[in-house]
């Protein structure tokens, strides 16, 4: 299930136990491996122990029901087992087991905030931790919506027959191999994550983040930890042309808004033209590069900074121990521009030492003299802190360089002080003041229901962004969320006829509405007005369900007029139908009748003429009498031998009144197409029956990811992590 490599420095005796530094990966929930991080440079130059260690991912490690069928967390149950493991066996390498330090970055790190909070976690298993890029307070550290999130894969794999009985889904899915199910997970909404720790499920992590905040015993509030970010953590959510050349105006409003729509739930409009003010330089021109600049800051702020910054100041108010930095710096060897100082992961290479050895996986492999030197303070800092909760102590460099006099504060609320890496290592305080200011302090007051200055609750519609029905307007319209959370809603008892005659999917199910984006990934279609007049909203929170709930009132109220028109031009067009019905029967009757008197004047002009072969000069037309009833046909009659066809004199004046022309039957009309041959409809119908068309509808196009990484390296990561490529594994 979970794998362990143990690195440990090479020079150590029976009477001296060294501490043990865990490292958890996180290059997302659904990517990545312990594997491919090299230790042996951290543990030889810190005389540590360094494990990296390898967790289910994505649908394997945290799919979810929302009940005890499938309580999801499992990746958190792998991590641990790894942390009893350790403190059962760790002694007989070397192990000092009341110094164990668990350090994650990214995804990793908000997976080591939540095992810190856990109740299943004691101090008997972590004493330190440290957390880079990452904390349980980011939007993306949990699932988005766990369960509707496994009824997009249970329609993807073809088990939507089970949605209502999680035992049966769990069955389902259990014997879809594990590549089926890697390939076939929901994209969830942009900046969320989908198969992710899930807050309620079980007791590994049985409550919301903020609730396990204010719980006084856990291991959070009693360990020494250790936060930092880099100066650019949202650098791979732009596109690489937005990194060279910058980025318009319009685009920034895109971004910013699709941010707002998904991260906030009232008085958007409002929050829009806050975040926008505030990431706006307004002492320089507002050219493309500076827009930019802002953008990226904006999205690093949202997403990465204030979630750390907050998950600081709650456990500097426990004052067990914090510290903080801010590294920025770039690998020059990489070739990042050198306005970027410090992007997502910068971190890494010189955490484990790569610049000491020209290189280690997966870290470039050509590094400055000062590059080295950095490394080498890095991973100072590092183990001292692993050794005593102080990254200060209690060792220091031989070789005298700049960091050798910088002595590393802790963190409290008072002063928020911090350490710069970078190029010039200082002591710094208040890390982004009034941008934080803005996140931790404006926006919550402002994202409430009521209004925060008069404390009345505004329409529904006033907490929606002008002008939100325009999908242009929006950055990836397909990972809006009011786009993810439309499975399945439940159907009006009588649906009205203006919706049908208005929605351009009449053939589908309402369940299926913009199922393009999960439902086998299609290629995403352009939205069309008509589709987004409904208003977005959140199956999440009883407030949205009750502004739904207002809104379809406020619709059936508006469309009993529509209705009524609808029904009785129905009632005429039937009326219309019945008439032509009774028109065309009378006329046929009348065709009849003339043939009979026509054949009887035949019959009696061929006796008088005998057996004579002369013709008579007539010009003779065909006529198909199953046309004028209605029917169509396609095939070429036989004359000869089918009696529905008679034989009419164009010369007679009675049989020029009604005479006709037979349908073409090459026509590209679509009334007069070829049919499917009965034995293809079938086909077609069984196959539809039993779901296998389902997996045919369309190829997969390349997919978002987090970082802009391509999804499909998932598939092995998932597969070999699971310990099975059979089927699904559910604890």
């Amino acid at each position: 299930m979970e794998t362990v490599v143990i690195r440990k420095h090479m020079h150590w005796n029976n009477t001296s136990k060294l501490p043990v530094m865990v490292f958890v990966h996180g290059e997302s929930y659904e990517i990545g491996t312990g594997n491919a991080y090299e230790g042996s440079v951290l543990a030889s130059y810190g005389e540590v122990i360094v494990v990296t260690v390898n967790y289910r991912l994505g649908v394997l490690g945290f799919l979810s029901t929302g009940d005890n069928e499938a309580s999801g967390n499992y990746a958190l149950w792998d991590l641990f087992a790894v942390l009893s493991w350790i403190h059962d066996n760790i002694g007989a390498f070397g192990g000092d087991t009341n110094r164990v330090t668990l350090f994650g970055h990214g995804y990793g790190a908000a997976l080591v905030n939540i095992l810190l909070l856990s109740p299943m976690v004691s101090t008997r298993l972590i004493q330190r931790a440290i957390l880079q890029s990452g904390s349980a307070l980011s939007p993306w550290a949990v699932s988005f919506d766990a369960v509707t999130c496994t009824q997009w894969l249970a329609v993807n794999v073809n088990c939507s027959q089970y949605l209502s009985d999680s035992e049966l889904l769990v069955k389902c899915l259990r014997n879809k191999t594990a590549t089926e199910l890697v390939e076939h997970v929901p994209l969830p909404p942009k900046y969320y994550s989908c198969f992710a720790p899930t807050p309620g499920g079980g007791q590994m992590f049985p409550d919301n983040i903020r609730e396990l905040l204010k719980e006084g015993d856990t291991v959070f509030s009693q360990i020494p930890v250790m936060f930092g970010v880099t100066r650019n953590e949202a650098y791979s959510y732009l596109k690489q042309r937005e990194l060279e050349e910058g980025i318009t105006k319009e685009r920034k409003a895109q971004i910013i808004r699709t941010f707002v729509h998904n991260l906030y739930k009232f008085h958007r409009q409002k929050l829009y033209e806050i975040i926008d003010f505030q990431y706006t330089e307004w002492n320089k021109e507002q050219d493309r590069n500076t827009t930019r600049d802002n953008v990226m800051d904006m999205l690093s702020d949202g997403l990465y900074v204030a979630p750390v910054v907050e998950m600081a100041h709650e456990h500097a108010k426990r004052g067990a121990g914090t510290y903080f930095y801010n590294f920025g710096y770039s690998t020059q060897s990489e070739n990042f521009p050198q306005w970027s100082s410090g992007v997502h992961g910068d971190e890494l290479p010189y955490v484990f030492g790569a610049p000491l050895v020209d290189g280690i996986s997966p870290f470039p492999s050509r590094y400055t003299k000062n590059e080295k030197k950095l490394s080498a303070a890095v991973m100072r800092f590092w183990t001292n802190f692993a050794k005593s909760g102080d990254p200060n102590v209690p060792l220091k460099d031989t070789e005298q360089d700049k960091f050798s006099d910088v002595y590393w504060p802790k963190y409290d609320m008072a002063k928020q002080r911090y350490f710069h890496i970078g190029k010039r290592p200082q002591i710094k305080h208040h890390y982004r003041g009034s941008e934080l200011a803005l996140w931790l302090n404006l926006i919550p007051q402002i994202n409430k229901k009521q209004d925060p200055n008069t404390g009345i609750k505004p329409e529904a519609s006033q907490h929606e962004l002008l002008d939100w029905k325009n999908i242009s307007t929006f950055d990836d319209p397909d990972g809006l969320v009011s786009k993810f959370t439309r499975l399945f809603p439940l159907p009006p008892p009588t649906p009205p006829v203006t919706r049908l005659l208005n929605d351009v999917h009449v053939t589908n199910h309402p369940a299926f509405d913009g199922m393009d984006r999960n439902y086998h990934r299609s290629t995403p279609r352009q939205t069309s007005q008509e589709e987004i007049t409904d208003p977005p909203k959140d199956i999440t929170t009883n407030e949205n369900t009750a502004i739904a709930g207002e809104r379809t009132q406020e619709s059936l109220a508006t469309s009993s007029v529509p209705l009524s028109i609808t029904v009785a031009i129905g009632c005429s067009l039937l009326f219309v139908n019945i008439l032509i019905y009774a028109g065309v029967y009378y006329q046929r009757e009348r065709i009849k009748k003339i043939k009979q008197g026509e054949a009887a004047n035949a019959s009696r002009n061929s006796q008088s003429r005998g057996n004579s072969n002369e013709p008579d000069g007539d010009e003779i037309t065909t006529v198909p009498v199953n046309h004028l009833s209605g029917s169509l046909s396609n095939s070429k009659p036989d004359i000869q031998n089918n009696p529905v066809y008679s034989v009419i004199s164009k010369q007679s004046e009675t049989a020029d009144k009604y005479s006709y022309t037979p349908v073409p039957t090459n026509t590209n009309s679509p009334m007069h197409r070829t049919r499917v041959p009965h034995s293809q409809t079938n086909s077609i119908a069984s196959s539809s029956k039993s779901g296998n068309s389902l997996n045919h509808i369309s190829g997969k196009p390349p997919e978002r990811s987090p970082h802009g990484s391509d999804r499909s390296v998932n598939k092995h990561n998932q597969t070999s992590a699971s310990g099975s490529n059979n089927a699904i594994t559910i604890v």
